[in-house]
């Protein structure tokens, strides 16, 4: 992402947009310091650490961090009329719509009973169990504490789930100590990175229930809810 970005900041053109706000990217990108300077510069006013530890977290954003996107962008392209409508309201900018472009194709036969089994079986996975996965990284603002409090109840009612948050886990010890605490650590699976697009594709194809949460909500559905989609796969979304 970093290299297309680069050549974007400097070249400008068409954008599309996959994601509703920068902060996270920027935050990266420039570090600390100088993110806090570009959001002052933004915000024509001081910007403090203690809010920018709840921005991080997609809380009381003041600015969805877009502004130098939207400058260099001929044209801007979001995926869904509700974002289109709100970079309108905010920033007065008339952004082009086109769909969200599924990233994985699945054909008929890819998704067969027949075919999940073999997946489950390429996996190791018990094929009695019920398998729920949640997609893409493994964090606060996806829900990920809460998946694994709803998998303690599924396990109360003896219901034999086991869930996989299948992305790379940047709040390891949170769930670690989580699952500690409420004894079910033996039933919930995680990954310290990203997975290769073949391995990727079999936890999808071996999934019986996805689930993929947001605390925020900018009007559009997330490239893990699409993939979802595109598997066939019965899927749970706020």
């Amino acid at each position: 992402h970093a290299t297309i970005f680069d050549l974007f900041e400097r070249f400008g053109g068409p954008c599309i947009l996959h994601d509703s706000r920068y902060t996270q990217f920027y935050f990266e990108r420039l570090g600390q310091e100088r993110f806090l300077q570009l959001a002052g510069k933004l915000l024509g006013r001081e910007a403090g650490v203690q809010e920018l530890h709840r921005w991080l977290l997609d809380q009381d954003l003041p600015t969805l961090f877009l502004e130098p996107i939207i400058k260099k962008a001929a044209p801007l392209i979001v995926h869904t009329e509700k974002v289109k409508k709100l970079l309108s309201e905010k920033y007065g900018v008339d952004a082009v719509c086109l769909p969200f472009a599924a990233t994985m194709k699945f054909e008929d036969r890819d998704i067969s009973h027949a075919a999940r089994i073999a997946a489950k079986r390429r996996l190791g996975i018990d094929e009695n169990v019920l398998m729920i996965s949640s997609f893409g990284y493994t964090h606060f603002n996806k829900g990920s504490l809460e998946c694994i409090m709803a998998l303690d109840q599924l396990l109360a009612w003896k219901i034999p789930a086991v869930l996989y948050l299948v992305g790379s886990n940047l709040v390891s010890p949170h769930i670690t100590d989580l699952a500690n605490r409420l004894g079910v650590s033996e039933k919930v699976r995680s990954f310290s990175d990203f997975l290769s697009d073949d391995l990727y594709r079999d936890y999808m194809l071996a999934t019986d229930l996805a689930i993929q949460l947001r605390t925020y909500g900018f009007g559009q559905p997330s490239g893990a809810l699409m993939e979802c989609i595109s598997a066939g796969l019965a899927s749970v979304a706020n």
